[in-house]
């Protein structure tokens, strides 16, 4: 493209007004090019970002797919190097399983959107100007969209690193037959392959302006998985209540791989309970209401065990009589 093709295509658009363009240091014309490889990984070869796939800039998900990627492939090898892994090609593999599939998600969903917007046909042009507008205002959609670009979405329901337990088999089945189609389903515990919900957590020790902060926090840049006790309002102590001993058995068993972290209900724990919680006192938290607890679809009086990859995917949700028996 010529610098008068380009000005006379910006005097079509902006007019009536005026825009005046001089001294160009670079023109050329953009085109669209997808490309979806066809494995990221083959034997101690990988590939990610935009190495492995590119798209449309609509929706502005290409920097987000790069850094995902990277995130989840680093954990893996990382683990693989150390020999903190049974079968370290099952978890080197699991990147092409997890990621592959949420690539062509995106593709498919920066195409259509690229149509949407060029298109200058009657329908695609009424839908742009009327109806957009209404459905943006929606709060409801307006959260989904803004969760569906930050990523938080994504989830790894197939993974051959989910560990199903029968309770999280039975909600599956009952979230996918046609009673729950028709009616939906009651908050259940969280399934693995989903990824790891926020929220606000009390600190055992007040600190100088500061005496909260987000699961995410304690959470993000562990070189181990998270072993989360949800205690509710049974204690954080072994001695009021058997599920700490319990993690922390498993915690010490894998503390290679495992790092325990409990979290308990503010309005129940007393201030010392924090200095007796042997074994993890720093990794010991409380809620002042009930929000986390319900985002991972633990109810007040129960308790659950979710273990959460270095990725901040669930890898493992259990019930509190799944553990005790297992």
């Amino acid at each position: 493209m010529t610098f008068d093709e380009f000005r006379e295509l910006i005097d079509h658009r902006v007019a009536p007004e005026k825009l005046i363009l001089t001294n160009p240091k670079w023109i050329t014309s953009f085109r669209i090019n997808e490309r979806l490889a066809n494995g990221y990984r083959r034997g101690k070869a990988f590939i990610a970002g935009d190495a492995a796939h590119c798209h449309s800039p609509a929706g502005g998900q290409g920097l987000n797919m790069g850094l995902q990627d990277a995130h989840n492939l680093g954990w893996k090898i990382a683990f693989a190097v150390q020999g903190k892994v049974k079968d370290a090609d099952l978890l080197l593999e699991s990147y092409n399983t997890e990621r592959i599939p949420i690539a062509r998600s995106v593709l498919s969903y920066t195409t259509s959107m690229t149509r949407g917007v060029y298109n200058q046909g009657f329908f695609a042009s009424f839908v742009r100007r009327y109806i957009f507008p209404l459905i943006a205002k929606s709060s409801r959609v307006y959260s989904k969209t803004r969760n569906n670009m930050l990523g938080i979405m994504i989830a790894y329901p197939s993974s051959p690193l989910n560990h199903l337990t029968p309770s999280i088999l039975r909600q599956i089945r009952q979230r996918k037959s046609w009673l729950g189609f028709l009616f939906g389903s009651r908050q259940h515990l969280i399934e693995p392959g989903k990824h790891m919900p926020d929220g606000m957590l009390k600190l055992p020790r007040i600190q100088p302006g500061r005496d909260t902060l987000m699961l995410y926090d304690v959470v993000r840049g562990t070189i181990t998985h998270t072993l989360l006790l949800f205690a509710s309002g049974h204690g954080i102590t072994r001695d009021k209540n058997p599920l700490v001993g319990k993690v922390l058995e498993i915690a010490g068993r894998y503390k290679s791989t495992i790092t325990a972290t409990v979290i308990g209900f503010k309005n129940v724990i007393d201030y010392q309970d924090f200095n007796n919680a042997e074994g993890f006192v720093e990794k010991t938290f409380a809620e002042q209401v009930p929000a986390l607890h319900e985002s991972f679809g633990v109810s007040n009086n129960s308790q659950a065990v979710v273990v959460v990859r270095p990725d901040l995917y669930v890898a493992f949700s259990a019930t509190e009589e799944e553990v005790e028996s297992g």
